[in-house]
C-alpha cells in the first residue's frame, strides 16, 4: 500500500525539521477505515456506527525505510452495514485527533451485518520514499 502523509503531520515535520518545534508522539496509532478518500485534510467518509471502533495498531521498528504492522488489526462485528471500505488511514486518536497518513486499498472490501475485517500482521506497510534511492 502507498501511503500519504497528512497534512497535518507534513506541517509537524516541517515545524519540527526547519523551525525547532517540538513534536509529541502519540502514546497509540489507531487505524481508521473509510469509504471514500480521507484526502490529506481527513474530511473523507469515515465508517461510522454498527460496532465500528478505529482500532490500535503497533509497528515493528523500521527496516529498509518502511514499518510492518507488528500484530493483527482485528476491527469488531459489523451490526450494521458499514459499507463499501476503500481507504485506511492512521490516527493519532481513538476518536478526533490529528489525521497522520492514508491509503487507498488494493480492492475494495464490503462490510456486512456480521462481517469482520482483519489485517494480518505484517499487511500494513507504512514507508518513506527517499529520493534517489
Amino acid at each position: 500500500m502507498s501511503w500519504q502523509i497528512s497534512d497535518y503531520l507534513s506541517a509537524a515535520i516541517l515545524n519540527h525539521c526547519y523551525r525547532n518545534t517540538a513534536i509529541t508522539p502519540p502514546t497509540t496509532i489507531y487505524l481508521a477505515l473509510f469509504t471514500d478518500d480521507p484526502g490529506r485534510d481527513g474530511s473523507g467518509t469515515e465508517v461510522t456506527g454498527g460496532s465500528y471502533v478505529r482500532m490500535a495498531i503497533a509497528f515493528d521498528a523500521p527496516a529498509n525505510d518502511t514499518l510492518l504492522s507488528s500484530a493483527a488489526v482485528t476491527f469488531p462485528v459489523a451490526t450494521a452495514i458499514w459499507g463499501s471500505i476503500s481507504h485506511v488511514a492512521l490516527y493519532d486518536a481513538v476518536s478526533g485527533g490529528n489525521l497522520y497518513s492514508l491509503s487507498v486499498l488494493p480492492s475494495v472490501v464490503s462490510i456486512v451485518v456480521d462481517q469482520q475485517l482483519e489485517f494480518d500482521t505484517s499487511t500494513i506497510s507504512v514507508n518513506i520514499v527517499v529520493a534517489g534511492a
